[in-house]
């Protein structure tokens, strides 16, 4: 689920579709969303699985 959930806020954020034939922008921005998504979530993992909770609502990465 986490690569669906990756593709679907990546295409949401940026407007652009993550296909086979993708332009040279859009293959860089999701080559670099990628390394950003596994980092973000490596910490996560590796902090426990906490995370903070402002306002009772969780946080948001990007538009669903």
């Amino acid at each position: 689920m986490i690569e669906e959930e990756k593709k679907t806020r990546f295409e949401s954020w940026y407007g652009m579709p993550v296909e086979e034939n993708m332009d040279i922008q859009t293959e860089v921005a999701w080559s670099n969303w990628c390394v950003a998504w596994d980092a973000a979530f490596d910490w996560f993992l590796k902090s426990g699985g906490y995370i903070c909770v402002i306002n009772g609502k969780p946080p948001k990465f990007g538009k669903p």
